[in-house]
């Protein structure tokens, strides 16, 4: 498949650009395996628009997904409004988050693909925010419990509510935004409506990339965000840039995947990349949208151990059915208060995973065995 990754990257590049795409080089790809590609990192709607432009005739699924797309932001931005005015009107302050604000940079509307919306809001009022999301038809599948709300809707409706930006167990992103409205800067024309500045939004995505590329991967969507949003925000500062993601502790990070982003999506071709950046391209390239199963059990295991043997498996075993400490600061802070109650959490969590949760166990123990 790493050759229609490549293909979906020259077809990204195309469409961001207004690039149109060589027919002769369409001709040589395998489309098939190329949809497939561009599914899974969420940017089919966005290689078709390219194959489109070029006169390529659509397999029938991929203009369906390219309609269902365009179908889906519409719906989001009607029901995303309604919860903004209903803030608006409560007295709540908010900002929308990531996709809400970086589909609007993509040249064409609904070829950025969102599967939820994310939305900042004011802690204080999360009850009367539930009430409203449960009076509008929504299931709370998590209200209170980490970092964000989280709602379903059907057909397509899932919305992200945070009530901080990072959880408290990635302490130095949680720290950096604990006091995060002192950061944010006022919406025209309305009284609780805010926003980030242009250099502490890029700030904040890159946060956010560099959390799933750590762990599990992130897929070149990614990567493509922060690319159309320099392209469209032209006169950032980056020396303002580079001292907060000193803070974060992702300055290198932010370097090299800027430099990346610039050089394989700006030219009709891709350019000769040295050995580190081919590596980390195709980091982006092999993962998914949310990055892999695989990465992240690598990633976990590698904190139990330099060396990935049979000791470090079992370390990291044990930590999965009894987790350190820390871990009950979001997942049961009553617990985390009172360390009497995590032997009772221990129960739940086993009996919950007994019940519900076998097949993805067994999954992921199959999965750790592999890994060497």
């Amino acid at each position: 498949m790493i050759r229609s990754a490549y293909d979906m990257l020259y077809l990204s590049a195309c469409a961001v650009n207004g690039f149109e795409a060589d027919k002769s080089r369409i001709a040589e790809m395998e489309l098939g395996k190329v949809y497939k590609v561009s599914a899974r990192h969420s940017l089919a709607a966005l290689t078709a628009h390219a194959l489109a432009r070029a006169g390529a005739e659509l397999p029938a699924e991929w203009a369906e997904e390219q309609v269902k797309t365009m179908r889906k932001n519409i719906l989001f931005d009607n029901e995303r409004e309604k919860i903004l005015r209903f803030m608006e009107e409560s007295g709540i302050w908010y900002m929308p988050l990531k996709g809400v604000i970086l589909k609007n940079m993509y040249p064409v509307f609904g070829v950025r693909e969102m599967a939820d919306n994310d939305i900042l809001y004011d802690k204080a009022y999360q009850n009367e925010v539930l009430g409203f999301m449960l009076s509008r038809g929504y299931e709370a599948a998590s209200v209170g419990k980490c970092h964000h709300d989280t709602y379903y809707k059907a057909p397509i409706y899932n919305f992200e509510l945070h009530t901080v930006l990072f959880a408290p167990s990635n302490e130095r992103f949680s720290e950096y935004y604990k006091d995060v409205k002192e950061r944010l800067l006022p919406d025209e024309g309305k009284r609780f409506a805010y926003h980030f500045s242009d250099e502490d939004f890029y700030v904040h995505i890159t946060a956010h990339e560099y959390k799933h590329f750590s762990a599990s991967g992130t897929g070149l969507r990614s990567l493509l965000d922060r690319y159309v949003y320099i392209s469209r925000k032209k006169e950032l500062d980056f020396a303002y840039i580079e001292c907060e993601c000193e803070k974060l502790g992702i300055a290198d990070f932010e370097r090299e995947s800027r430099a990346l982003c610039l050089k394989v999506f700006a030219a009709r071709e891709l350019p000769e990349l040295g050995k580190k950046e081919r590596d980390m391209l195709e980091c982006y390239l092999l993962s998914t949208t949310y990055g892999t199963l695989e990465k992240l059990y690598r990633h976990r295991l590698a904190e139990h151990g330099e060396v990935i043997d049979k000791k470090a498996k079992r370390r990291y075993i044990l930590r999965r059915i009894f987790p350190e400490t820390e871990f009950y600061k979001e997942y049961s802070p009553l617990a985390y208060k009172y360390k009497v109650l995590i032997p009772f959490v221990w129960a739940k969590r086993l009996f919950c995973a007994a019940l519900k949760n076998r097949k993805n166990i067994k999954k992921e123990i199959d999965m750790v065995k592999k890994i060497k």
